[in-house]
């Protein structure tokens, strides 16, 4: 289907989600030309396109690679694959491919600090968000992070209050960065994701490093080895360490009454007045810190920010008790990491602890789950198109049932954890197979129980 013809040689935006309409946005503003496309018939934003760029061409259905070809330029939403046939031909014939992110840095007017990782990213940069409005800057929080703070990087310009622009980044919105040239940029961690989309984890984590293309500071975690890549970089690193203290860094330390978070040789917070549970979560705590003292911020502000924090929807979130059983939703796990890091949460609990967990499971090595699975599960409850694969990984002595779907699953789990126990549900897995994506699909789990 066509709506006028692709005959300008200057730019498309490829996608017609969230970020195209942004980039559209942020170019008619520039008085630029441009035209887009999409390969959906029915992209979900056509009338809103329709309504304020009713000059432009658009043309949906399969790309054309003669059409991408001869573009000067193309702006590919995160969401698409650079290896799509049509997209790939027109980056052999030497067009130039770019995303947002890529013209955002271009155009920002203020330091840009930028936050990758496989798992933690969202938490650490709303954490930021509240250490930096604690101290009372102006900032503008974007990119990759969901819900309704949130805005497309490029919705964010124009502001002239703001102080410094707060980015969660993506591997795929990394991909179409060139010089990101962060002020302040980080790797929080990096696990076994997308495998669907990238050849290997190498391909991966090449996409993850171009955070650090141009920048002037890093933060780095010294317990993480993918994280302290950026050592070698050659700029000004920010350390912390939820290991061992030293005094120079962000970390963690011990009196006779308290665990403390330290920043260097001051006590600022003690670690059980946070709002948030888990190892991992007091090492997000740790990142966010930091970042503030990169930035400038007082000792209390970021002792109030993080006290503040009360956590995002979606990770390990209590959603109720029911007849004994407490329910928690971790829909956001949509990774091997992300549920490991969810059970390290429940480790020191005496109760029993009955997993929901598969999806889509992007061609995931599942066989990292064998021992905490079997150390910290007393039942796992399988769901979705990897539920074999996650049982076959799983130790012969774990017991696992099949449901044939959620709703299934929460009954079947709140019988077993009955009269005290448990249930988490943490899917380490992509949401696609089932729902349209974590939030549906933590949505409808909480629905379920409610309904018990």
């Amino acid at each position: 289907m066509y709506e006028g013809f692709l005959m300008t040689k200057n730019t498309i935006i490829l996608g017609m989600g969230q970020t195209g309409y942004s980039v559209a946005r942020h170019l008619s503003k520039k008085g630029e030309a441009f035209s887009v496309a999409d390969s959906r018939q029915a992209p979900p934003l056509m009338e809103k396109f329709r309504a304020n760029f009713p000059d432009i061409k658009i043309r949906l259905g399969n790309f054309s690679a003669k059409e991408l070809i001869g573009a000067d330029r193309l702006i590919v939403s995160p969401g698409l694959n650079l290896k799509q046939e049509a997209i790939a031909a027109a980056c052999a014939a030497g067009v130039e491919i770019t995303g947002d992110i890529d013209i955002f840095s271009k155009d920002a007017d203020a330091p840009i600090v930028a936050v990758t990782g496989s798992n933690g990213k969202s938490t650490v940069v709303s954490m930021l968000a509240k250490i930096l409005q604690a101290d009372n800057k102006e900032f503008g929080l974007g990119g990759n992070l969901d819900g309704e703070q949130c805005r497309p990087a490029l919705d964010l310009l124009g502001d002239e209050s703001v102080e410094f622009y707060i980015l969660e980044l993506s591997s795929f919105q990394l991909e179409t960065t060139q010089s990101l040239n962060a002020y302040i940029a980080m790797i929080l961690n990096l696990a076994d994701d997308h495998m669907d989309r990238y050849r290997d984890l190498d391909s991966y984590r090449s996409a993850k490093r171009k955070i650090f293309n141009g920048c002037l500071n890093v933060v780095v975690d010294r317990n993480d080895n993918e994280s302290r890549y950026a050592e070698n970089l050659g700029v000004p690193v920010f350390y912390f360490d939820s290991m061992k203290y030293c005094k120079s860094d962000v970390g963690l330390c011990r009196d006779e009454n308290d665990h403390w978070i330290k920043l260097g040789d001051k006590n600022v917070i003690r670690v059980k007045d946070l709002q948030i549970n888990g190892k991992h979560n007091l090492n997000n705590a740790l990142a966010a810190a930091t970042l503030g003292v990169a930035l400038g911020c007082k000792s209390s502000s970021i002792a109030n920010g993080l006290r503040e924090f009360e956590g995002l929807d979606h990770r390990c979130q209590f959603i109720r008790c029911v007849r004994g059983v407490d329910f928690y939703n971790d829909s956001k796990s949509t990774n091997v990491g992300s549920l490991l890091a969810g059970l390290r949460g429940f480790v020191q609990r005496k109760k029993k602890l009955i997993l929901i967990a598969g999806g889509d499971g992007k061609r995931a090595d599942f066989r990292q789950l064998t021992s905490s699975v079997s150390e910290t599960c007393d039942e796992v409850i399988l769901i979705g198109s990897a539920a074999e694969e996650i049982s076959f990984c799983l130790d012969e002595k774990t017991k696992r049932t099949r449901a044939g779907d959620l709703e299934e699953a929460v009954l079947l789990a709140s019988k077993a954890a009955e009269p005290s126990g448990v249930v988490l549900f943490s899917p380490g897995c992509a949401s696609f197979d089932m729902f349209s994506d974590f939030r549906h699909r933590g949505e409808t789990y909480k629905k379920y129980v409610d309904q018990l």
